[in-house]
C-alpha cells in the first residue's frame, strides 16, 4: 500500500529526524533538510539521481 508523508512542521528536518523516517521509504523529495551521510545510510531503499549523488560528494 502506498503512503505519502508530509513535513507539516514548517521547518527543515534534521539528520536525526530523517534517520527515523527514511528506513521504510522508497523515495524522498528533499528541500532544505539536513541530508548528511547518516541520513543517506538510513535510506537503503531510496533511489537517487546522479546530480544528487554528485552534489553530496563534492
Amino acid at each position: 500500500m502506498s503512503r505519502v508523508t508530509y513535513n507539516t512542521s514548517g521547518k527543515p528536518l534534521t539528520s536525526a529526524q530523517l534517520q527515523e523516517l527514511l528506513p521504510d521509504v522508497d523515495g524522498f523529495i528533499a528541500g532544505l533538510d539536513e541530508i548528511d551521510a547518516a541520513a543517506i545510510m538510513a535510506a537503503p531503499n531510496c533511489a537517487s539521481l546522479p546530480g544528487m549523488a554528485w552534489a553530496l560528494t563534492t
